[in-house]
């Protein structure tokens, strides 16, 4: 099976890769988003020793005990003390609220209780320097286009040059109806593609303006398809593969299987096939695997697979309904 998926990597700035790599990696001798009075932690996405956000993105984030013996105070709030560099915003829960990085500069988030501050975190917004991303470079008719942005840096004046947040990139196509926005959240964004032909496809920073992604597209009739291939794989708890499992597929008990589909043409390279453009149904022994995604969300960082569940030994039938190609394909999976 061939992939069409592509890896970009994009320097805005003269700087050496190896200046940045590894932040995430690295065990820092205190945890970077514990508070200054060791009262407090603040969780959200990206890189956990991260405390640096992309200017133009925003985050949600939530305050948390730094321990269980110190629990936090019965009435807080949460704010920022430079709302013009990153605004805060309160959520409906009190330990929860949003943020988005402005401009570049420094705050402290500070956690505030009988009108003092129990405890702060400094947060800095840097804009984007370099970050890494991955998406299709072909799309059939109607079908969805993804590009994830996998990883963002910012300067790397110090180890903790990987940035955190979302949102900061705006989206063109050429030509506009070529590809239509559908969603762009969790540095995923989906699209629509439209009628068959040529396409690029830009994530413009919303800051210098500058094209942080850009991605060739072919967008192919639905008529060149001809047929569908799939793969299995037993992941890890972490995700990471551990095994791929040869047609027909067999598995044990316990396991969790990832399937990817790539549609077929009869002329040109293959192309994988949205999750969200298939619809996954079970015949036979049923009781034998669950569907960890039965609502067709895009899987975090992969949303070109279904996730299956091997629960009981037994022999099924996965079966994906793919509507924008008309056509129901069947995968047979024994529960050993």
């Amino acid at each position: 099976m061939t992939s069409t998926r592509i890896i970009g990597w994009l320097l805005v700035t003269a700087m050496a890769l190896g200046a940045c790599a590894g932040s995430c990696d690295s065990e820092p001798a205190r945890d970077p988003r514990l508070g200054e009075q060791g009262q407090v932690r603040l969780t959200g996405p990206g890189c956990s020793s991260s405390t640096m956000m992309a200017v133009g993105s925003r985050a949600r984030m939530r305050v948390e005990p730094a321990s269980n013996e110190q629990p936090l105070p019965t009435a807080f709030s949460v704010r920022s003390s430079e709302a013009a560099t990153i605004e805060l915003t309160s959520l409906a829960s009190a330990d929860a609220f949003e943020l988005r990085a402005l401009r570049e500069g420094t705050t402290r988030i500070e956690v505030v209780s009988e009108g003092e501050v129990y405890d702060a975190l400094s947060l800095r917004a840097e804009p984007v320097a370099f970050l890494s991303y991955e998406s299709e470079s072909i799309v059939v008719e109607g079908g969805a286009f993804h590009a994830i942005v996998t990883e963002v840096w910012g300067p790397c004046g110090d180890d903790e040059c990987t940035l955190f947040g979302d949102g900061f990139l705006s989206w063109e196509t050429t030509p506009m109806a070529a590809l239509v926005l559908d969603r762009d959240a969790d540095r995923t964004v989906t699209m629509r593609a439209g009628a068959p032909g040529a396409a690029m496809v830009r994530g413009i920073e919303s800051g210098a303006g500058r094209a942080l992604v850009d991605v060739s597209v072919e967008i192919v009739p639905v008529a060149d398809v001809t047929g569908i291939s799939a793969t299995a794989t037993v992941v890890g708890m972490d995700g990471q593969p551990l095994r791929s499992v040869s047609f027909p597929w067999a598995v044990v008990v316990g396991e969790t299987i990832i399937v990817r589909l790539e549609a077929l043409r009869s002329a040109g390279e293959g192309f994988p096939l949205s999750r969200s453009d298939t619809a996954w149904s079970m015949e036979g022994d049923t009781s034998a695997a669950s569907m960890l995604d039965q609502n067709g969300a895009i899987t975090a960082g992969e949303p070109w697979v279904a996730v299956f569940e091997a629960v009981a030994a037994g022999n099924v039938e996965l079966i994906a309904h793919i509507e924008i190609l008309g056509r129901d394909d069947r995968f047979a999976l024994e529960v050993r």
